[in-house]
């Protein structure tokens, strides 16, 4: 046993010398540009390499070794004391010898790339530094780094974006912003491959590795076997749990009569969170605070189950096709920061159509697609992302694609492909309760009644079902739709909600929409839904099952904010509408996804993301 543990630490300790042989020039850059110094202090240099020997089972959750490197290179800089660092550089300097210094001096004789920016590097943030800084260093495209620092994609951008203010001119472009970073970053490269590291420097790095090994490995002997320590603390569990069995049967009678009061599915209201919103009918089931600089546009892909919110976003790139990201942040994390929890669980490669799109003119050259719309949804193990590709530059001819993301291995396909081939032919989608929901119409012809311009096609209803996408959906179930092209549906567990059908005109006396309902076994019914005001509007399921619309309309009063409405969803035959319920405030943004409802809130100076669900 004992040998067997020898061997892994020599293993260990053969391999973090390996990594200092191979990337020591890169740790010695990031300390340099970090601590804006030529001659940086040589413990943070040492800390890196002895930080990687400690973590060395973490190393695994990396890209690649000279990512992990680089973020305990960082890391390493973040930590360092500023009263710790004067001393230490006048330590080495003096430790190191003449031979250090003349290896310095020409190690630093070769022009620094970031001479110009160095001082405003200096100026950023210590979280814009850190994305700043591993950007310049880090080998790979924009994902590897967003798996390096262990943030989202859309965190890194902004960062790129504020730390580039204070880099250049605030008044750059995106591209040209762009542009000087790549710029920066091939200075880097290049500097790198002629920087040498001191050599008295790898030397004292390499002793005080192998010292801090030896510290590690006497530390282990004299803890003695892992079982003794955990039967201790298992033996200390069993008395614990003995000595509150006890004290239970004691209080539990004076207890039972107020937690039958209480709504036991009711979570704690989160600590540092401004209360929400008031006049909710519902309950709110989690706060997540947004940073100032959250973009509100990534959140109109929101997904929300009864564990998870999901923010999906497209990444677009000159050179590949474009991906769907999807990340998520579990509803436990209610009061802490949204972006910080935030993990990725998956990516979607959007596929353009194999066939050439066709120009509006019979003799022009054919030209490539663009994704005009997309959305995100998730049922049950499924996450599903509807595209819509239009032709660059032309009109008419569309394609809706349907990708499936099996949530647990992070496994994506394209299973479903439909054409429209002109501006009268149109798709609809609708996911939920395991179910993916398709109609389409088509090019009515000159078989069709008088001022239908189109064809409407039976509903068909996939249930996913297994692990494989490419298995996932099998053969629809049809349901006649002898009334038209469902117009916005949505599923609300035991049948779907529609706003409408296409090309039906609402008679003039009404003042509210009628919406419909159509269930699984093909039964159609009406409802009196929300006022005819051209406002967007989302139906929704309650807990119990109650049907709701929700409805947003601007506020003149703040700019960029909404006033949000809610109601039963009642039946035609049902009494005059009472008045809707409205938030106490406005909003910043407003969606709904399945059962539940979510809103971006400002109050108190603090900007947070609200979810709940209505009863």
């Amino acid at each position: 046993m004992l040998n067997k543990k020898h061997q892994r630490g020599e293993y260990r300790l053969r391999a973090v010398e390996t990594w200092l042989d191979q990337f020591g020039a890169m740790v010695w850059a990031v300390d340099q540009i970090w601590h804006g110094a030529a001659q940086p202090p040589v413990n943070v240099f040492e800390d890196t390499f002895i930080e990687l020997y400690r973590r060395f089972s973490s190393i695994r959750r990396f890209p690649s070794a000279r990512s992990a490197v680089l973020y305990y290179a960082i890391q390493a800089c973040v930590n360092a004391k500023e009263s710790e660092l004067a001393e230490n550089v006048h330590r080495a300097s003096t430790q190191v010898g003449d031979s250090a210094k003349a290896n310095v001096s020409e190690t630093t004789a070769c022009s620094m790339p970031w001479e110009g920016e160095l001082e405003a590097i200096c100026r950023l943030t210590q979280t814009q530094k850190w994305v700043a800084v591993s950007y310049l260093f880090h080998e790979g495209d924009m994902h590897t780094l967003s798996r390096t620092i262990s943030r989202p994609r859309a965190f890194v951008l902004n960062q790129l974006d504020a730390a580039s203010k204070v880099l250049w001119s605030a008044s750059d472009t995106f591209a040209s912003a762009q542009q000087k970073w790549v710029d920066l970053r091939t200075k880097v490269q290049v500097y790198l491959e002629q920087l040498c590291v001191p050599e008295a420097v790898q030397v004292r790095a390499r002793k005080m590795l192998m010292a801090s090994a030896a510290s590690m490995q006497a530390e282990h002997r004299q803890r003695g076997p892992r079982w003794v320590k955990y039967g201790m603390v298992l033996a200390g569990a069993v008395a614990l749990a003995a000595i509150a069995y006890g004290a239970q049967g004691r209080v539990q009678s004076a207890t039972a009569s107020s937690a039958a009061a209480g709504d036991a599915s009711m979570p704690p209201k989160p600590t540092g969170l401004p209360s929400p919103i008031s006049n909710f009918p519902g309950r709110v089931l989690a706060q997540f605070r947004l940073a100032n600089h959250f973009d509100i546009k990534t959140a109109a892909h929101m997904a929300i189950t009864k564990n998870s919110v999901y923010l999906p976003e497209l990444t677009t790139v000159s050179d590949t096709w474009p991906s769907v990201v999807i990340n998520r942040c579990d509803m436990a994390k209610s009061g802490q920061s949204l972006e910080e929890n935030l993990e990725r669980v998956g990516q979607v490669d959007l596929i353009p159509p194999t066939h050439p799109a066709a120009s509006s003119g019979k003799s022009a050259a054919p030209v490539g697609w663009v994704v005009k719309e997309w959305r995100f949804y998730v049922t049950g193990s499924w996450g599903i992302v509807v595209a819509n590709w239009v032709p660059h530059g032309a009109s008419g001819e569309s394609v809706t694609q349907l990708y499936a993301l099996y949530l647990p291995t992070g496994k994506a396909s394209l299973v479903k492909t439909f054409d429209n081939k002109s501006a009268s032919d149109q798709t609809v989608v609708a996911v939920g309760a395991g179910k993916i929901v398709v109609q389409s119409a088509i090019d009515g012809a000159a078989d069709q009644p008088q001022g239908q311009a189109s064809l409407s096609l039976p509903v068909d209803v996939y249930t996913l079902s297994g692990h494989i996408p490419l298995q996932a959906l099998g053969e629809p179930k049809h349901i006649p739709a002898p009334f038209g092209l469902m117009q916005d549906p949505v599923i609300t567990g035991d049948r779907l909600i529609f706003q409408g059908i296409r090309g039906q005109v609402q008679p003039e006396d009404n003042i509210n929409a009628t919406w419909y309902g159509l269930s699984w076994d093909g039964q159609l019914a009406r409802y009196d839904g929300p006022p005819l005001d051209g406002q967007p509007h989302w139906p929704v399921t309650g807990a119990s099952g109650a049907l709701w619309w929700a409805e947003t309309t601007p506020d003149d009063s703040h700019q960029s904010s909404m006033q949000v409405l809610m109601h039963p969803l009642t039946g035609t035959d049902a009494v005059k509408q009472t008045p809707a319920q409205t938030l106490a405030q406005s909003v910043q943004f407003f969606t709904a996804s399945d059962q539940y409802v979510a809103w971006v809130q400002s109050t108190e100076g603090v900007t947070q993301l609200v979810v709940g669900e209505l009863p």
